[in-house]
């Protein structure tokens, strides 16, 4: 299943999303990660996100992936994104 970068419009895999805006996205500079949830946020909204500490905390891999979009925590795995994206 792929989606769109909201900041430069390229299409990728929804798995792939935050990745791609931490390293690959054209405006990756105006993007920082959250060291709770692990979320990419504007620069913007960095600082009141974090004093917040409202975020669900990530969890390991092994235990569950976090989908990009709705940002529950899904089951791990290549067959945790199929499940989830799928339904």
């Amino acid at each position: 299943m792929l989606t769109t970068c909201e900041h430069c419009n390229q299409i990728i895999k929804i798995a792939d999303y935050n990745d791609h805006k931490l390293r690959v996205c054209e405006k990756k500079g105006e993007i920082r990660k959250c060291p709770r949830c692990h979320d990419p946020l504007h620069v913007s909204e960095y600082k009141d996100h974090t004093e917040e500490m409202s975020c669900l905390p990530i969890k390991n891999p092994k235990l569950a992936n976090r989908c990009p979009l709705c940002k529950l925590d899904i089951p791990p795995g290549e067959m945790g994104w199929k499940q989830h994206l799928l339904s």
